[in-house]
C-alpha cells in the first residue's frame, strides 16, 4: 500500500499513532511544474529536504539533484525551464 493509495484521514491518523513510520510512497519519474511551485514554497518556509522529498513521493537523492540544478535560491520558474 503507497500513500498515496490511502485516506487523508486514515492517514493523519497513521502519522499520529506512529510518528516515526513512514508509508512508502510510489516513486514519480519526473518532478512537475506544480512540483517545483511547492518545492520553492516549502524551501522558502524552512522544511527540511528530506521532508519535502516525502511530500512530493520522490527520494531525497532526486530532490537534493533538482535543488542542486536549479540554483540557490530555488527559482520553480528557471528549473521548469532548464528541463
Amino acid at each position: 500500500m503507497y500513500e498515496n493509495d490511502i485516506d487523508d484521514e486514515l492517514l493523519k491518523e497513521i502519522n499520529e499513532k506512529f510518528p516515526d513510520v513512514k508509508v512508502p510512497q510510489k516513486k514519480k519519474h519526473y518532478i512537475t511544474y506544480t512540483d517545483r511551485l511547492k518545492i520553492q514554497k516549502m524551501l522558502t518556509d524552512g522544511q527540511r529536504i528530506d521532508y519535502i522529498a516525502q511530500i512530493i513521493g520522490t527520494t531525497s537523492a532526486a530532490m537534493y539533484r533538482e535543488i542542486r540544478l536549479a540554483g540557490t535560491p530555488y527559482d520553480a520558474d528557471y528549473a521548469q525551464g532548464i528541463r
